[in-house]
């Protein structure tokens, strides 16, 4: 499946939060995973089956994936938006693809992964009526301020990862 989608500037809290991971995705993969990674918001939600990802910590699930014929490591946590990916890779994608804010590009990952029976009208339609124009709102404060403390995506429209 290709996900067209955007990379948007981050909060800067992955590194911290995902420095175990990163070492353990650095064991499974053979490969120096980098610190930090690379936001990616896509402009339609896609359900990521988690029972078909290839590891899972406290932080979350991990698929892998491609960028622009680069494997990739796929990052979603329990209530993460649809639309929001997070991407591990051992190079630094931004510098290594030369992607800038707000580029239009489109990640790779195998249909397999993807949980369509997940994707119900009733989910379309919430996803649609809370994030579309708005996608990239998750990684702003505007999203912590009117959505993220209300609890709206993960308590009534399950237009979430879970």
């Amino acid at each position: 499946m290709l996900i067209s989608g955007f990379v948007v500037n981050g909060r800067g809290i992955a590194t911290k939060r995902t420095s175990h991971s990163i070492e353990k995705l650095s064991q499974i993969t053979s490969k120096k995973i980098i610190p930090g990674s690379l936001n990616f918001v896509s402009t339609f939600p896609v359900f990521l089956d988690r029972q078909k990802s290839f590891y899972k910590d406290e932080r979350g699930f991990f698929w892998k994936g491609k960028l622009q014929g680069l494997d990739i490591i796929i990052h979603r946590w329990s209530f993460c938006p649809l639309h929001v990916f997070e991407i591990y890779a051992d190079t630094h994608l931004r510098t290594a693809l030369k992607i800038d804010i707000n580029k239009k590009i489109s990640l790779e990952i195998d249909d397999y992964n993807v949980d369509f029976n997940r994707h119900s009208k009733k989910m379309l339609l919430s996803w649609f009526l809370l994030w579309k124009f708005r996608e990239k709102y998750y990684y702003s404060d505007m999203y912590f301020s009117m959505i993220g403390r209300l609890g709206l995506s993960k308590k009534f429209w399950r237009a979430h990862q879970y």
